[in-house]
């Protein structure tokens, strides 16, 4: 980081994954060494991701990538993991939301939850049966689950898939007759990577952009405070996986904790939802994009950013707050 002794004020690091830490494939360029930087200067190291994978998956792509997870790293938390908790029925998860304990008291090992899947194609069907859910479609699911944009299981076998021979118009078409048919029956959704776009090339779409479309449905027959509370986020930048990381933390030194994060929206002003200081990492997220757009128009770096950020402050807040990083720097790199 450009001046890492300003993190020094700071005993717990909170670290966004990908668009921080790697790009989905490999590490970025001195993000291994600033991990164990950070660690060896007695700082607590917890990943807190919005990814939808449960947190063994994540360890392990963090070990294939070069980070020592059991060294340096103290603790992951990713919203697939807190998801799950919450369909299992996991008590210690503080949170409650009313739609799935409703659903839950009233299931049993004769009439299990049944949920229709909106996901990656990669575990999906294993992650809501390993909670004790089966697979239905809308009209008979008591809930939606939202973890990809690739494919929709209903349970019947009949995946439909972006990459295999449906296309992204037959996917699309599916998708939008299934929100619809669930909206008719006022079926709860959960959400379990709240993000909207991927740090790729592309920024291709995240479940978020599923869940605000089902939440606009559904805002055609009720109220828009009705709507809101079928729809559970989880993750940044909704407070409740903030408190969850702080109340895994050991206080080492009495000092405050930081989020370092590529994504305005989510890491940034969730972060200040939360009354945490952030690190904006500019060059490996998200909003890279745009910057370069306005560098290659004439404006420096420094500007560039700015502009970026002043921006998206007026034209995206994250409910009553605005992103505010503490830092910003291109990497996060030593």
């Amino acid at each position: 980081m450009s001046d890492p002794s300003s993190l020094s004020t700071y005993d717990t690091y909170l670290l966004d994954m990908w668009g921080v830490l790697h790009d989905g494939t490999v590490a970025y360029e001195g993000a291994v060494d600033a991990v164990r930087k950070l660690k060896e200067r007695g700082g607590r190291i917890m990943i807190l991701s919005n990814s939808s994978k449960r947190k063994e998956e994540g360890i392990k792509l963090l070990g294939r990538l070069g980070f020592d997870v059991e060294r340096d790293i103290d603790e992951v938390i990713t919203s697939g993991e807190v998801s799950f908790q919450m369909l299992s029925g996991d008590e210690s998860i503080a949170f409650s939301w009313p739609p799935l304990a409703s659903i839950l008291s009233s299931s049993s090992s004769l009439r299990p939850p049944r949920a229709l899947v909106l996901g990656s194609g990669a575990g999906d069907a294993e992650y809501l049966r390993a909670a004790g859910w089966t697979l239905s479609g809308p009209s008979d699911a008591d809930l939606v689950v939202a973890r990809g944009t690739f494919t929709i299981d209903d349970g019947t076998g009949a995946i439909v898939s972006k990459s295999k021979g449906y296309g992204e118009g037959a996917y699309e078409s599916t998708l939008g007759t299934m929100l619809r048919s669930a909206a008719s029956r006022s079926l709860p959704m959960l959400v379990t990577n709240p993000d909207r776009v991927r740090p790729d090339a592309d920024l291709s779409p995240m479940p978020g952009t599923i869940a605000d479309a089902y939440e606009k449905i559904l805002g055609e027959t009720m109220a828009a405070d009705d709507a809101r509370r079928l729809v559970r986020r989880i993750g940044k930048p909704h407070t409740e996986v903030y408190e969850l990381a702080l109340r895994k933390k050991e206080n080492i030194r009495g000092k405050a904790s930081i989020m370092i994060g590529d994504a305005l929206a989510t890491d940034v002003a969730g972060s200040g939802k939360s009354n945490i200081d952030s690190v904006w990492v500019v060059r490996d997220g998200i909003h890279f994009k745009d910057i370069r757009a306005r560098i290659e128009n004439g404006l420096d770096y420094e500007d560039a950013v700015l502009a970026e950020l002043e921006q998206w402050n007026r034209g995206d807040v994250v409910g009553d707050y605005a992103a505010q990083p503490t830092f910003c720097v291109p990497n996060f790199k030593w």
